[in-house]
């Protein structure tokens, strides 16, 4: 199929091109200013967008674009965060809608509130905390407006090797460089390597799965237990991370988000945390 990856040189994005190629399909890359892809172009302009998308004549358009913002940013820089959290989500699913495509939209599973005894599944009440989630759960229903049949991925927690600057990424500059390094351990998550993330999305489109999904890791564990775990599996002193606590943060956020994956499991069965994390620091070494 060809397939339209907008946010191609993002963390995301990247891993995904690379699985989709891989399964045999036309991919074509897409970003605002990066190097390396078939098309820059600012999807938040809609004439430019629809000019292009009207030539490639794509199958599928997916949005992985990850703004240039942090969420704290996000709540500052809302006219901005929300040209990409809400505008350029809502271009594409416009168009993917008058061009027929099939449009799959990256989420976040900050939707869910994250309240300690709780498990979210994909019909739990949502209340975002924050701008951030605010927005992306904006971005949702209005794709869903536009393609019913639209393919929604709710993620978090995403770690691999790109662009973007991930956990592991800075966790593993921290204690290279001898510095410490500061995890919360009381921000509870499911953690998931962005080539899994890749691996499974590959299999729903073979599938031609719709509706709203969470996709996260099979594992809870805190920051802090995530960065000493990937760091007793590289080989660095742990010695060097330190429990913080995301409590005091500027923006309030899902401090404990146990959620289910039972629904995508029905499809596909997913990699453990160990197993995601070996394969991470196996393809790293390899590049």
């Amino acid at each position: 199929m060809k397939i339209a990856v907008f946010g191609a040189s993002g963390l995301v994005g990247s891993y995904l091109c690379k699985s989709l190629e891989n399964a045999g399909h036309s991919v074509i890359k897409l970003s605002k200013t990066s190097s390396g892809m078939d098309f820059n172009i600012d999807a938040s302009d809609f004439s430019q967008t629809e000019s292009l998308l009207k030539k490639l004549k794509p199958q599928i358009i997916i949005n992985a674009i990850k703004p240039n913002l942090s969420t704290d940013e996000c709540e500052i820089k809302k006219g901005e965060a929300h040209r990409y959290l809400v505008q350029i989500p809502q271009n594409l699913s416009k168009l993917a809608k008058q061009l027929k495509c099939k449009f799959i939209h990256f989420s976040t599973d900050w939707v869910y509130e994250g309240k300690e005894g709780e498990e979210y599944d994909e019909t739990s009440p949502t209340n975002p905390l924050n701008y951030y989630s605010i927005a992306k759960l904006e971005a949702e229903n209005l794709a869903l407006t536009f393609c019913p049949d639209a393919l929604i991925l709710r993620i978090e927690g995403v770690f691999g090797k790109g662009r973007d600057s991930s956990f592991f990424s800075r966790l593993a500059s921290s204690l290279k460089e001898k510095k410490e390094f500061l995890a919360a351990s009381d921000q509870f998550s499911q953690p998931i390597y962005a080539g899994e993330i890749a691996r499974i999305l590959c299999i729903l489109i073979e599938k031609n799965a719709s509706g709203i999904y969470n996709l996260v890791g099979p594992q809870l564990l805190s920051r802090y237990s995530l960065a000493i775990k990937f760091a007793k599996k590289e080989g660095l002193d742990a010695s060097r991370i330190f429990p913080s606590k995301s409590s005091g943060r500027a923006i309030k956020i899902p401090m404990h988000l146990k959620v289910s994956i039972r629904k995508i499991e029905n499809i596909v069965k997913l990699l453990s945390l160990d197993e995601q994390i070996n394969i991470f620091l196996e393809d790293d070494k390899n590049e």
